[in-house]
């Protein structure tokens, strides 16, 4: 069996990735999507929320649950793997990609893509930080026709506007 990643769709904060499943066993139970970070090592286990028929399958993921603060780490690389109960065996298979991705703004210092490997195996990317010269915005207001943009220097903590 192989499972590809063939599309992506927003779904209010979430995301909705679509695999299509090529050369399906009869039968199989506990569909699950499980992310691997090739830095830390670090996996989520997400559970396959829809079942369109038995060649395409969705799960949805909260990009923003796939970053932490660990190992003072700013970019992560997830590798997919889907995994299943086939004949009583766990099986688990890496996820190939034919989606071409854009690039997803998570928060103004935060984005991530989903990308392919050397191998065509479907990888998401996460940066997080932003530089040291840049600030963090706390408020936008609009003054005497003015746009304002309030926030605090990473530097010095200073407020800045």
């Amino acid at each position: 069996m192989r499972a590809i990643l063939s599309g992506l769709h927003q779904k209010k904060q979430k995301q909705e990735l679509e695999l299509e499943l090529i050369d399906v066993p009869g039968s199989f139970d506990n569909l699950r999507v499980t992310f691997l970070e090739t830095t830390s090592l670090a996996s989520i286990t997400m559970p396959v929320t829809r079942i369109i028929d038995n060649n395409l399958v969705r799960v949805q993921m909260d990009p923003a649950k796939l970053q932490f603060n660990a190992f003072d780490q700013s970019e992560f690389t997830w590798q997919l793997f889907l995994a299943f109960d086939a004949n009583e065996e766990q099986v688990i298979l890496q996820v190939e990609s034919e989606y071409l991705s854009d690039r997803h703004q998570l928060s103004l210092t935060s984005q991530f893509q989903f990308n392919a490997d050397s191998a065509g195996m479907a990888t998401l990317n996460i940066h997080i930080r932003q530089a040291d010269d840049e600030f963090t915005v706390n408020a936008v207001n609009l003054v005497d026709n003015t746009l304002q943009i309030t926030g605090y220097n990473k530097i010095n903590n200073q407020k800045n506007h």
